[in-house]
């Protein structure tokens, strides 16, 4: 206990003393000959886009259309899309580490789960997601979704603590979404509930929920909720909870977590700080370095291709018309608030206890 409330203590000073340091470039405010300046530098130049993730994937699809349309825009030469193999941690090490600052290299990645593995010290990790230069975000609806098996009709902390056991299906322990479900089983007593480890993904979990070898899964985003609105809304699955500040528009009647009941004041805050990682997905950065004005010129042109009503119609494609935009500078602030501080390894023991207290064996 002593180590939670010592942690709400840190995050109030740090967000008033600002201690954190953050990337120079976004405290410029360059000039309109500046921004010319940017302007004639990418034209004709090739620009890669670089991926942590595999092809033919929602980051794949969605990077294939942005690469035309910003070809377009910058008239550059080339923007190619690479795919990078060797992990998630790997390919983002990469682009911190090895990639030229010049504005000719973006990454298109979970910022948030990577953000979440540099906070628990993962062997690895060799970049600080804080220093990466956020150019914007082309997304569904953020935040995490504890999705039910439909025919037990499940809405209320009642009903999940009266089943006979809750089983819960995610890919791996200790990540940042069987956080934000734990800190659920925690703050209400559910203790008939446990999470089952090691399914590949959120289709397979999704699978086991529907042929009833788990009760719910905790690996499924609101991205992927919208996918499956017809399978929700016809009583396939169920929507217990989403994890956001505000209720999403597409499932009006799912209550986000904070109005489910009652929160300690110390799992608030952990909950809080799991939601803002949760908020950064589908994150397009440039390495620590880039200079100001291409910072600056990028983030107008990713705002103006969000206007562009073919780039607007794909994405809704994509996210089932409820696609979304956030500027470069709201998501710096994001990051930030998920970031502010750098957990102690007296915060990391106790997480992993945490997290190991609702995991199966």
């Amino acid at each position: 206990m002593k180590t939670m409330y010592a942690l709400a203590i840190l995050v109030a000073a740090a967000l008033l003393l600002g201690a954190v340091a953050w990337g120079s470039a976004a405290a410029s405010t360059p000039t309109s000959q500046t921004l010319t300046a940017a302007r004639e530098f990418f034209r004709g130049k090739d620009v890669t886009i670089v991926l942590t993730t595999s092809p033919g994937g929602s980051y794949d699809f969605i990077s294939r259309l942005i690469a035309t349309k910003l070809k377009e825009v910058l008239d550059a030469r080339s923007v190619i899309v690479q795919n990078r193999g060797g992990g998630h941690v790997t390919a983002t090490n990469y682009v911190y580490n090895r990639v030229k600052p010049d504005g000719l290299t973006l990454l298109h990645f979970a910022l948030g789960s990577r953000g979440w593995s540099q906070l628990m010290a993962t062997p690895g990790v060799e970049y600080d997601v804080r220093q990466f230069i956020p150019v914007g975000q082309y997304h569904p609806p953020q935040g995490a979704v504890l999705e039910t098996r439909g025919p037990l009709k499940l809405k209320t902390i009642s009903d999940l603590k009266n089943l006979k056991q809750l089983r819960v299906g995610t890919t791996a322990r200790y990540s940042d979404v069987q956080l934000l479900t734990t800190l659920l089983f925690e703050n209400f007593g559910i203790s008939n509930a446990k999470f089952i480890t090691g399914y590949k993904g959120s289709t397979e979990t999704q699978l086991a929920v529907q042929k009833g070898e788990i009760e719910a899964t905790a690996g499924v985003t609101t991205s992927s909720a919208l996918q499956d609105k017809k399978a929700i809304e016809s009583g396939i699955y169920g929507l217990f909870t989403i994890y956001s500040d505000k209720r999403v528009e597409a499932f009006p009647d799912v209550p986000v977590a904070l109005e489910l009941g009652e929160w300690r004041a110390d799992l608030k805050l952990w909950l809080e700080l799991a939601m803002a990682i949760s908020d950064l997905y589908n994150t397009w950065v440039l390495p620590p370095g880039t200079p100001p004005d291409r910072v600056a010129y990028l983030r107008q042109v990713f705002e103006d291709m969000w206007a562009d009503p073919e780039t607007k119609k794909g994405l809704n494609n994509l996210f089932v018309g409820y696609a979304m935009f956030r500027r470069g500078s709201d998501t710096e602030q994001v990051v930030k608030k998920a970031f502010h501080k750098v957990l102690s390894e007296a915060d990391r023991i106790w997480l992993r206890q945490l997290m190991d207290k609702w995991s199966t064996k």
